[in-house]
């Protein structure tokens, strides 16, 4: 990675080095502003004045009047009337705002050889650019692209890391199954950086943060599929996980839920796990997609996901930890779980067939106290 890092650094500053006397200079063409040999030849001239009041509206109409379209063809006017890193910067933003990427692309290569500083901004728009190209396949050649620059942008001091853990930016990037282990090595080798803090980072970085209060019952459960599975590489988190061994006949798999409270003392999150078989298919469930006019069994039982609330201190210890949703196995009630936006939470089982001869039992009451552990509580007024 060494060598790279030297070679982009080098070529930031080509242009620096090949300017010549305004005798070379031949103003810049629409056609032509992507060429390298067209931007060094109008380097030496041009309306520096008239291109930095073009690049002034452009920004403005990007980012004051949200018009992300209205504000590429003055992004391009500034570069013409003078090519800049800057100009050329600020227009990747708003080609990739438009999923240009291509054009983006081109953009941030012509802004990185004109000395673009910080060169660590590039790099992470380069990682988003190739990370849209890669879109729901994070693991073929755009997908190591993404990864490739989000390496470089943190080895070159980006100031957020975190920024690569946010789903809204890279809705896709955590999914590469080089993404943990890239992540973590490139944090672990910054200065002053814990290893074991930085794989921490990566795994509670990567819940979802979800409104209070939140319930998961079986209604839940239905509409939300288990899909962002949490990596191998997370192991030391999830003790369950370290016993694992996913075999040819399938195994349990965990997947990110809900981001429950970050604080000073605790993070506690929610996940999901359940046990997958990728080889079989259960007669029963192909008896009844072949035969849709058969009454359906009984929706519990067909739930087999687990979910556990669980509070980590803020180097990723375990401070407390509840199965408190799903149901583990077939003879198991079903669990549902709420929890408030006091971090007070009940818990309690579900028979399979509700009646009068079988009474639904009461829940158990608990909070998250100040410093992350699990108290019994008294039930909530409402439910006496």
């Amino acid at each position: 990675m060494k060598p790279l890092y030297l070679l982009l650094l080098t070529t930031a500053g080509l242009f620096a080095c090949n300017g010549r006397p305004g005798i070379d200079y031949t103003p810049l063409t629409l056609s032509a502003m992507y060429d390298p040999d067209s931007v060094r030849m109008a380097l030496d001239g041009g309306d520096s004045v008239a291109a930095e009041k073009k690049l002034t509206a452009a920004i403005d109409q990007l980012k004051k009047q949200k018009d992300t379209v209205g504000s590429i063809p003055l992004f391009k006017a500034a570069i013409l009337l003078k090519p800049t890193a800057k100009g050329y910067f600020e227009l990747s933003g708003a080609l990739l705002s438009t999923y240009n990427k291509e054009e983006a692309i081109e953009a941030l290569h012509m802004a990185e050889r004109l000395g673009y500083s910080p060169v660590a901004n590039v790099m992470i728009r380069y990682c988003y650019a190739y990370s849209l190209l890669a879109g729901s396949y994070p693991n073929d050649k755009f997908g190591d692209t993404a990864i490739r620059y989000m390496q470089l942008a943190l080895q070159m001091g980006y100031a957020r890391p975190q920024d690569f853990l946010q789903r809204q930016y890279f809705p896709t990037l955590a999914r590469s199954d080089r993404f943990a282990s890239a992540f973590s090595d490139a944090l672990s080798g910054m200065a002053g950086r814990d290893p074991q803090k930085s794989l921490w980072d990566s795994y509670a970085g990567q819940f979802p943060e979800v409104p209070l209060p939140l319930a998961i019952n079986l209604q839940w459960i239905k509409s939300h599929p288990l899909e962002d599975a949490i990596s191998f590489e997370f192991q030391h988190f999830i003790p369950e996980m370290r016993s694992e061994k996913f075999d040819r006949g399938g195994g349990t798999m965990y997947y990110y839920v809900a981001l429950i409270r970050k604080s000073a003392a605790f993070t506690a999150v929610v996940y999901g796990e359940q046990y997958e078989d990728d080889e079989e298919e259960t007669e029963a469930n192909a008896t009844a997609d072949a035969d849709s006019t058969k009454p359906a069994a009984n929706d519990q039982t067909t739930v087999t996901s687990l979910f556990s609330l669980v509070t980590y201190d803020h180097q990723g210890k375990i401070i407390d930890r509840l199965r408190v949703a799903g149901r583990d196995g077939q003879q198991t009630s079903l669990k549902a779980f709420a929890i408030q936006p006091n971090l007070h939470f009940q818990v309690q089982y579900i028979p399979d067939v509700p009646d009068s001869a079988r009474l639904v039992e009461s829940p158990d009451y608990y909070l998250i106290d100040a410093s992350g552990k699990f108290v019994k509580a008294d039930a909530p007024l409402a439910a006496r």
